[in-house]
């Protein structure tokens, strides 16, 4: 199907390439960004702004309006979100977990807790995790609802004391009555919440767990860290992000479509007596300076 207009052009190269698109993107004020980012929906928004180093992915947010940012963080996988709002302000990143669901806000909060490069800061609180005694059924219920591979759910006894760890393959094998702790397996080791990421990447369990279980030192269960998580935060970021602009028809509309957002944007304004089409992304950029 051939693409009609520039607005659209743009649309599917942010939405096909994100990467590359991040990398057009770089040379640009943050307001014309964020002029740019609210024409999008929350999920290209989300992939473009994950490939951009993360304090300018962050400030890219600070000029759109609250409930944008909300959106946004919300598509995005826990760990960007995390780590791209640790580089936001406190009194700004306050205001913006106001605008998300209770339970990833709660989630973020654990998470922000802990020093940057400890386990605990890379650490998902929201995965599934059941007491000992919890059945088939009631893990299959929580485990459909996720989007990416979490590998096994944790089991935990007393105390919430992590206890052993149930492979998600194993749940669609056994009847929906089984008890979970009957198709556990014990050999999986947690991590410490509050050990450094780099102690802990060349641990031979890493092979054979996506997820590893994330316990205090008193061993209760927290959350769970992922492989590909860790493995990510070993690289720098310009290991994960395209060195190549883009040099075809689509990244040369795309670069001067997100060139005219803020001008459209601000003749649009005018227009409208200093309405609101420019509203949300001049006033967060404003108060910024």
């Amino acid at each position: 199907m051939m693409i009609s207009n520039a607005t659209e052009l743009a649309l599917s190269f942010a939405r096909t390439l994100p990467r590359e698109a991040s990398r057009v993107l770089d040379p640009l004020d943050e307001s014309d960004v964020a002029a740019f980012i609210v024409t999008v929906p929350a999920d290209v928004a989300g992939a473009v702004l994950r490939n951009m180093l993360r304090w300018r992915a962050a400030a890219c947010l600070e000029c759109l309006p609250l409930d944008k940012t909300a959106t946004i963080l919300e598509s995005m996988d826990f760990y960007d979100a995390v780590d791209i709002l640790r580089q936001i302000p406190s009194s700004e990143r306050s205001s913006i977990l106001t605008e998300l669901p209770r339970g990833l806000t709660r989630s973020i909060k654990t998470a922000l807790r802990y020093p940057d490069g400890t386990v605990g800061a890379l650490m998902n609180p929201a995965l599934p995790m059941f007491p000992h005694d919890a059945t088939v059924k009631e893990a299959i219920s929580q485990v459909r609802n996720w989007r990416t591979n979490i590998g096994h759910v944790f089991l935990y006894r007393d105390e919430k004391r992590f206890h052993a760890a149930v492979p998600v393959s194993a749940l669609v094998k056994v009847r929906s009555g089984t008890s979970l702790m009957s198709i556990a397996e014990n050999d999986v080791a947690p991590v410490f919440s509050h050990a450094d990421v780099r102690s802990v990447s060349q641990e031979a369990d890493w092979d054979n767990y996506p997820v590893r279980p994330v316990v205090s030192a008193s061993r209760r269960l927290l959350g769970g860290l992922s492989r590909s998580v860790v493995r990510l935060h070993q690289q720098h970021p310009s290991a994960w992000r395209s060195k190549i602009g883009p040099t075809t028809l689509a990244g040369n509309v795309f670069t001067a479509y997100v060139q005219s957002c803020n001008t459209l944007l601000a003749l649009m304004a005018g227009l409208l007596g200093n309405g609101s089409a420019a509203a949300g992304t001049e006033r967060r950029h404003d108060r910024k300076r």
